[in-house]
């Protein structure tokens, strides 16, 4: 039976919209990837797995990481502030 698709491109647009919005706030605030992944007490290696495919991030590591890039988690999945 062929593997249905139904709505991954819904969660892919919602994994794109995170990532961007890390990297974009990461580089507005001067923050690099090991300073992030020490804040969110993570492996660099690991930081870039979860930012590859964010729907692998945990609650406990996206707080972390919203708390050190200074923006509520819901902004950073809904996507309030435009990462262009």
């Amino acid at each position: 039976m062929p593997k249905s698709k139904l709505g991954i491109n819904k969660d892919n647009e919602l994994d794109k919209q995170i990532r961007a919005m890390i990297i974009y706030k990461q580089e507005l605030n001067g923050i690099s990837t090991t300073e992030l992944a020490v804040s969110a007490q993570l492996s660099v290696s690991t930081l870039y797995e979860r930012l590859r495919s964010p729907s692998h991030f945990r609650l406990s590591e996206l707080r972390k990481v919203c708390k050190k890039l200074n923006i509520d988690i819901a902004e950073l999945i809904e996507g309030k502030e435009d990462p262009q």
